[in-house]
């Protein structure tokens, strides 16, 4: 069927529901009404999964992974409250801490170098009284408890899905379930079938350069048998589908698409490389700019400005860039000409995944690893086109940086990427798909008035489910 659908035969197949998922009257409720009362509303959201219900409608696959989420969200229940307990205890400490009680004392008065040259004047450590007490709370003797309890964390929930994961194989009978062998994609048997054919069209043209050669030299009875019988093999092979030794792609029909893969991945890595460059520029520029400002107030505020601003603009990049890298993701995988769907799937996890890693995280990275490593020192700064020089680490270190780069950027593509992008387009091409059943002509309409619309035809407007593999990809 997927071949079928892949040439145009059909448009589409389904399985189909269960009637509307709306309880209408008192009648008995199917397992969709069922599910949607129960389960997919956010009004229950504090009730437990109805996993066996789920894997009956939807299947195995997809009741696995709504198991999966349940399990990971129930735990995350304990790590969250002890995450919140830690900041806690930064908020009640903040008073105590002797390195930002010290940067905050005024009478100290601890004068700083210009953090740009030429232009900029000394400043007093205490402006930055406000970036050290914050970092406190994120920074404190508790964040350590906090790390060793998140390691033990992991391990806690991997054993308990494992236990959850087997118990379910066994109550579902998937114990000694043998994977489904797939069958060829409709792709592969093309290209198959055009490796084939070369190879048929190119042993006709090596048969008729030996007919010629040997028709005029040699005219003997043998000969002419043996011809006639190299002739049938041909012909059957021909008859039968199967030329000679041509039973799957090799590494050799590949190689132009893994060629392509590398130098695309890389160049994808090179522009990722650029874009968290260019946020640095930005930032380096924007901070000597605003420390230039006579304003008092607009000095004081460089750092915390210039580092959400750049953060929302590393965010907007990355939603952007992200879009790009899965639709590139998945024509690199089609370019290798996997043979089964699920070679298909893992070919394009491991690429997305690399892609998409690399995109969310490499800002984060240089923010916790790299800045501020190669800013020099005072007589010796490093410079960036040799006017600026390269940013350091707020006095109180890198840390409250990187924590507001983390709560925008996650806190941001959360919002945007899995609530609008999940819940706003595909509304948006359920209309469309709608508006376009509409446009029919008047006679079919009354014809559509008389009768109500088939199932078949309401399932239709859904969005296509794409599989498991995005919504992994998401958590």
């Amino acid at each position: 069927i997927t071949t079928l659908i892949a040439k145009g035969v059909y448009d589409s197949a389904f399985p189909l529901h269960d009637g509307d998922y709306k309880v209408v009257g008192h009648s008995e409720r199917n397992d969709r009404q069922l599910l949607h009362d129960e389960w997919a509303r956010y009004g229950a959201f504090y009730k437990y999964q109805p996993v066996d219900l789920i894997r009956k409608y939807f299947g195995e696959k997809i009741g696995l992974y709504f198991a999966w989420l349940g399990v990971y969200t129930q735990l995350l229940i304990p790590a969250s409250m002890v995450g919140i307990i830690v900041f806690c205890y930064g908020c009640y400490t903040v008073d105590m801490d002797v390195p930002s009680l010290e940067m905050c004392d005024k009478q100290q008065n601890f004068t700083m170098c210009p953090l740009c040259d030429g232009v900029c004047d000394y400043w007093h450590l205490s402006t930055a009284c406000g970036t050290a007490r914050a970092s406190h709370l994120f920074d404190n003797p508790a964040t350590v408890f906090f790390a060793i309890f998140m390691s033990l964390w992991v391990a806690t929930f991997l054993e308990h899905w494992k236990r959850r994961q087997i118990s379910l194989n066994h109550s579902w009978d998937l114990t000694g379930l043998e994977e489904e062998e797939d069958h060829p994609r409709p792709k592969y048997e093309t290209v198959l079938l055009q490796k084939r054919q070369m190879m048929r069209n190119k042993e006709k043209k090596n048969e008729k350069k030996k007919k010629k050669k040997i028709e005029p030299v040699q005219r003997e009875e043998d000969v002419a048998a043996g011809k006639d019988r190299w002739r049938q093999k041909l012909l059957s092979a021909v008859n039968t589908g199967t030329s000679t030794g041509v039973e799957k792609l090799t590494w050799r029909d590949r190689l132009p698409g893994y060629l392509i893969n590398i130098s695309s991945i890389l160049f994808m890595f090179a522009l990722t490389f650029s874009a968290v460059f260019g946020v640095i520029v930005y930032r380096i520029v924007v901070s000597a700019l605003m420390a230039m400002s006579p304003d008092p107030e607009t000095k004081s505020n460089v750092r915390v400005t210039v580092t959400a601003t750049a953060v929302i603009i590393n965010l907007v990049v990355i939603l952007i860039l992200d879009e790009i890298y899965g639709a590139v993701a998945v024509w690199l995988t089609e370019l290798e000409i996997p043979r089964t769907e699920s070679n298909f799937e893992q070919h394009l996890i491991l690429k997305a995944f690399l892609l998409k890693f690399m995109n969310a995280y490499a800002p984060i990275f240089y923010v916790a690893f790299f800045k501020g490593r190669f800013a020099g020192r005072p007589g010796d700064y490093v410079y960036v086109f040799n006017d600026y020089r390269m940013e350091e680490c707020a006095p109180g270190g890198c840390l409250i940086e990187l924590c507001i780069q983390l709560s925008i950027i996650m806190v941001g593509k959360q919002l945007i990427q899995n609530n609008v992008f999940e819940i706003g387009i595909p509304k948006l091409k359920k209309l469309i798909r709608a508006w376009k059943g509409k446009g029919i002509s008047l006679e079919e309409r009354e014809e559509q008035r008389a009768r109500p619309p088939q199932q078949w035809n309401l399932d239709y407007t859904l969005v296509p489910f794409e599989g498991l593999t995005p919504e992994y990809m998401e958590m």
